[in-house]
């Protein structure tokens, strides 16, 4: 079996491309491998490394007490001001405006306070009641019911 010189030519020029292209990518490794030396100061790739892996460590151990103490807080979230609901009214038919009003104020359990004010000509009264589970152990009116309702929504 006979190799032509045309053949051999075109063998020829594709080691010529194949070994260009390694060098390449060789020179390229090389340049990479040495800026990272260079950015290191310690000019060894192994500190490189190690450096990265006591990162990784103190990320994740970082990123563990992140998330425990999103986790409190979520727990604690659920005791806080959430829901508001307020009723404005006229409880008088002889005075005029909506002058009373009664405000709920509830946690994510529906716990709290409902708040009334009632307004007259002489004065106004403020009552205060407790609020479990949106009841109260108190007699509600329908006005402390539509706060506590609407709080809810």
């Amino acid at each position: 079996m006979e190799i032509n010189q045309q053949t051999l030519l075109v063998i020829v020029s594709l080691l010529v491309l194949w070994v260009s292209f390694l060098s390449f990518l060789f020179y390229y490794q090389r340049s990479h491998y040495l800026r990272l030396l260079n950015r290191s100061q310690g000019g060894n790739l192994v500190k490189v490394l190690d450096k990265i892996l006591e990162s990784e460590v103190k990320n994740e151990k970082e990123l563990a007490n992140i998330t425990q103490e999103i986790e409190n807080i979520k727990k604690d979230a659920g005791f806080h001001i959430q829901k508001i609901g307020l009723v404005r009214f006229n409880p008088f038919s002889e005075t005029g405006g909506d002058q009373s009003f009664s405000l709920a104020v509830l946690n994510e359990s529906n716990t709290g306070i409902v708040i009334t004010g009632l307004h007259t000509r002489d004065r106004t009264r403020v009552y205060a009641k407790p609020v479990n589970q949106g009841k109260s152990r108190y007699t509600i009116s329908k006005e402390e019911q539509r706060a506590i309702k609407e709080a809810k929504k």
